[in-house]
């Protein structure tokens, strides 16, 4: 929730080129809303949720007036924006089960002057999905080999792992568990920073073994796949109820930030190991945690038969593939193309996004 990513991207039936990419910052106010509602769950009154919608429309629409400012294109030059919206509860599992994204679709098209895609998740849901992740069609189709499986690891808040087979069977997508969002609420509760630069914090301490069973033997890690999880289940509060249980309260702030990067690396090896058919497969990775040395050093020592890369070496900047995905979520829909799902036990297409023109 740092700001919001910005991709110009020039798609075509079998190509695409990102013009231009840019963060831009959440405004503090704006940020700090946020971090209330997600990260404490702060109710939200009907009117409160209201205007929280519309003011996150409001700051993507001023995102990509922005971002073609700084690159010099003319907001008719473009032929939608492809939104993915601000996650404020992901409950996939639930009675009934929703994704619940916001960031006005019709406010960004209405102060863009530009059609805008939004919504991508409810119909999944609607039909039986989990509505998450729905990056592995795009991973297929920019990342595929025809001769070797490969695997392209996102390290966002959350992890999740697209695993691309060389069979032509469709891929298999899903949630690991934790990414960065436990270590980085960590690190800003200890340290008053927003995440831990290269892993050097949690490398100053040591893993708590029982701390870390306890941390693994969640109920997210044992489900089978499909499956997909949110920072309304791996948060502070999952995290000091672990800490209570197994006694650990005294334990120094950087053995816990060690033992929370281990459960990244462990979830994430558990789930290579497990889903992968060739042991020694290259792995591709992105998001923010990819910058992370130390958590890309331990997957590493994990499984030394693989090779890490950065998904920069297929021509993707590790910080936007999420971002570029969504622009071409964005083309599927606005060319009434369906998207290849594989969230759910069977795979399906469907036209995924509401359009607001």
């Amino acid at each position: 929730m740092d700001g919001v990513d910005v991709v110009i991207s020039e798609i075509r039936s079998l190509s695409l080129s990102v013009i231009g990419s840019i963060t831009v910052p959440y405004k503090k106010k704006l940020r700090r809303t946020l971090d209330r509602v997600v990260l404490n769950n702060e109710p939200l009154t009907i009117h409160s949720y209201a205007v929280l919608d519309v003011e996150i429309g409001k700051e993507f629409a001023e995102a990509v007036n922005y971002a073609l400012q700084e690159f010099g294109i003319k907001n008719n030059h473009i032929i939608a924006v492809g939104s993915h919206g601000q996650t404020l509860r992901h409950s996939p599992s639930s009675a009934p089960p929703y994704s619940l994204q916001i960031g006005d679709g019709a406010t960004i098209a209405a102060l863009t002057n530009i059609t805008c895609i939004s919504n991508f998740r409810s119909l999944d849901i609607a039909k039986g999905g989990q509505g998450a992740p729905l990056v592995p069609a795009f991973h297929e189709w920019c990342f595929s080999s025809e001769d070797k499986e490969r695997s392209i690891l996102n390290i966002g808040g959350i992890a999740n792992l697209t695993i691309l087979n060389s069979d032509n069977t469709h891929p298999l997508g899903f949630d690991t568990g934790p990414g960065n969002c436990l270590m980085d609420e960590w690190t800003n509760l200890h340290l008053g920073e927003p995440y831990d630069k290269e892993g050097t914090w949690a490398s100053s301490g040591k893993t708590i073994p029982l701390l870390l069973e306890s941390l693994l033997d969640y109920d997210y890690f044992k489900k089978d796949i499909p499956k997909s999880t949110g920072r309304e289940e791996f948060n502070l509060r999952f995290l000091r109820e672990k800490i209570t249980s197994t006694s650990m309260s005294s334990a120094s702030s950087e053995d816990i930030q060690a033992t929370l990067l281990d459960l990244s690396t462990y979830s994430i090896t558990a789930a290579l190991d497990t889903f992968t058919k060739q042991k020694a497969s290259d792995v591709f990775v992105c998001g923010g945690g990819f910058y992370n040395t130390a958590l890309i050093g331990a997957l590493r020592n994990a499984m030394p038969a693989r090779s890490f890369f950065s998904t920069e070496k297929v021509g993707y900047d590790p910080r936007f593939v999420e971002a570029t995905a969504f622009s071409w979520l964005a083309f599927m829909r606005i060319s009434r193309l369906p998207v290849k799902l594989v969230t759910s036990k069977r795979m399906r297409r469907l036209q995924l996004g509401a359009i607001h023109s």
